[in-house]
């Protein structure tokens, strides 16, 4: 299985969970499921009303970003590792 982690307001979000095992699929596929999996608070914190990722979340898969990848279509494998992040500003 595949490991999901989750960080930050993203957790929070996912009902405090920090990390899933997940079957092989895409990305997208992936983030459906977590969006079926939390519901709204995560699907509104994670995406726009368009359905995409927010600028602000970062999705890695194997600590590559996915728009470094094949983005929603990068295949997730049994031994890959996908990290939910959200950016960090201060002031």
């Amino acid at each position: 299985m595949a490991k999901v982690r989750l960080f930050g307001r993203v957790s929070d979000a996912a009902h405090g969970e920090k990390e899933l095992q997940i079957p092989p699929s895409t990305l997208g596929e992936t983030l459906e499921m977590l969006k079926k999996t939390f519901g709204e608070q995560f699907t509104s914190l994670v995406f726009d009303e368009d359905g995409k990722v927010k600028p602000f979340i970062n999705v890695f898969v194997n600590k590559k970003h996915m728009d470094q990848l094949r983005g929603l279509e990068t295949r997730i494998g049994e031994q890959d590792e996908v990290l939910i992040v959200p950016a960090i500003a201060g002031g």
